[in-house]
C-alpha cells in the first residue's frame, strides 16, 4: 500500500495540491492519506475523492478571509466558520472517505499524540488545525485538542499506521532561517515553529519515509492565503523536480 503524510503550514499547504497534481499526473496515486493542520485540512479533500487539479481552481475561489474571527480573544480564526465550511464540503464521517484517512492533534492536558481516523471528520480536522495562537483548542470526543503540528507535524507514522509500507511524505513546514517581525505574537509563533520543526527532524531519523519532498517556499508565510497558485505551482515544480531526480 502506498501512502502520503502531509505536513502542516498555514497557507504554504497549498503546495501540497500542486505536489499532488503532478504526482497523479506521473501516475502516482496513493491508497491512504495522513496530514496535520492545513494537511489534515486539504488531505481531507483528497482522501474524499476530489481531483488535486480540481480542487486548486476550487479553493482559488474561496474567500479565506471570512474565516477569520471577529472576537481575536478566542483565536485568530473562527473554528465556528472554518467547521461550517468543512461540514458542507466534507463526508460526515471518516468512514465516508473514498481512502483512509487520519489526522494528528494533540491532548493538551495529558500532552499524548492522537491520531484520529474515526468518528466526525469535519470536526477532527479542525482539531488537527487547531494551532493554539490561531484557532484555540477543540472539544472532541471529551478531550480538549489542539494542532497535531505541535508533536507530529509531519505523520509519516500516522500513514504506516493506516498500513501505507511505501510513504511519500511533503513538508511545507518552516524554513530553518526566516526574518520575523519584532512582535511578541511573531515571536511566539517562531518559537513553537522551531520547536516543530526539530520534532518533525527526529521524527524523520527514526521513521523516514521511502520518498520526502520539500518545496521551496521562501517568500511564502503561514499567512499568504491570497496566493494560493504561486505556492500550488511551487508544490508542482518540487514533484517535477524530484521526479526526474528518481528517473
Amino acid at each position: 500500500m502506498r501512502g502520503i503524510a502531509l505536513s502542516g503550514g498555514g497557507a504554504r499547504g497549498f503546495a501540497h495540491l500542486g505536489v499532488l497534481a503532478e504526482l497523479e499526473a506521473a501516475g502516482i496515486r496513493f491508497d491512504a492519506v495522513a496530514g496535520a493542520s492545513m494537511g489534515a485540512i486539504l488531505g481531507a479533500f483528497y482522501a474524499a475523492g476530489h481531483d488535486p487539479r480540481a480542487l486548486i481552481e476550487a479553493l482559488k475561489g474561496v474567500h479565506w478571509t471570512r474565516f477569520f474571527s471577529l472576537n481575536p480573544g478566542r483565536g485568530v480564526f473562527s473554528k465556528r466558520r472554518l467547521l461550517a465550511f468543512l461540514r458542507e464540503n466534507l463526508p460526515p464521517r471518516f468512514e465516508d472517505l473514498e481512502r483512509p484517512f487520519l489526522v494528528s492533534a494533540v491532548n493538551l492536558e495529558t500532552g499524548a499524540l492522537r491520531y484520529l481516523s474515526r468518528g466526525d471528520l469535519p470536526l477532527a480536522v479542525v482539531a488537527s488545525a487547531a494551532h493554539p495562537l490561531f484557532l484555540g483548542s477543540v472539544e472532541f470526543e471529551g478531550e480538549r485538542l489542539a494542532d497535531g503540528g505541535i508533536l507530529d507535524n509531519l505523520p509519516v507514522g500516522g500513514a504506516r499506521r493506516l498500513g501505507a509500507r511505501e510513504v511519500w511524505a511533503v513538508d511545507v513546514g518552516p524554513e530553518d532561517a526566516e526574518r520575523i517581525p519584532a512582535h511578541v505574537l511573531a515571536e511566539a509563533r517562531r518559537a513553537t515553529d522551531l520547536m516543530s520543526r526539530a520534532l518533525v527532524r527526529t521524527r524523520l531519523a527514526l521513521d523516514p519515509p521511502e520518498h520526502l519532498i520539500r518545496p521551496e517556499l521562501k517568500g511564502f508565510g503561514v499567512e499568504s492565503f491570497g496566493r494560493l497558485l504561486a505556492i500550488a505551482e511551487a508544490g508542482k515544480k518540487a514533484a517535477r523536480a524530484y521526479l526526474e531526480a528518481l528517473a
